[in-house]
């Protein structure tokens, strides 16, 4: 396994980001690694032991799944999320290359732009028929 920073909020007061190297398979674009926890007062947040897989986008560093995806992913061994992961990058190249060249600091003013959204749904659609597929 490689390592990679990958960014995490926690939502309990004060609201707070960080970013954490944590150890994940790399899959082209994605890195898939074990669901982040931070607790009310733990830092670094780690990720859990035996938690969920999840998806993440190496270049931004935030997750890369819509929420009914991940939530979809949760019930997955890491072998079926790494083939998820490598069958949507196949399927949604020139997304990926596109977002390969952003940073979490770019992507909000990137996602303005009609042709990384049209590029960005076609993408989620796209991973909605894998899920539906393999259901």
């Amino acid at each position: 396994m490689a390592t990679v920073s990958l960014y995490v909020e926690r939502y309990a007061y004060p609201r707070l980001t960080a970013k954490v190297d944590v150890p994940a398979t790399i899959v082209g674009s994605l890195a898939i690694h074990r669901t982040l926890f931070w607790g009310s007062g733990e830092f670094p947040p780690a990720p859990s032991k035996k938690g969920n897989w999840r998806v993440s986008h190496i270049a931004t560093g935030m997750q890369a799944c819509p929420p009914d995806v991940a939530n979809w992913l949760e019930g997955l061994k890491r072998a079926q999320v790494v083939e998820f992961a490598t069958l949507w990058q196949s399927e949604s190249p020139e997304f990926f290359a596109a977002c390969d060249k952003l940073t979490r600091e770019t992507l909000s003013d990137a996602m303005q732009g009609e042709e990384l959204r049209a590029l960005a749904r076609d993408a989620i659609d796209t991973a909605r028929n894998i899920m539906g597929e393999s259901v």
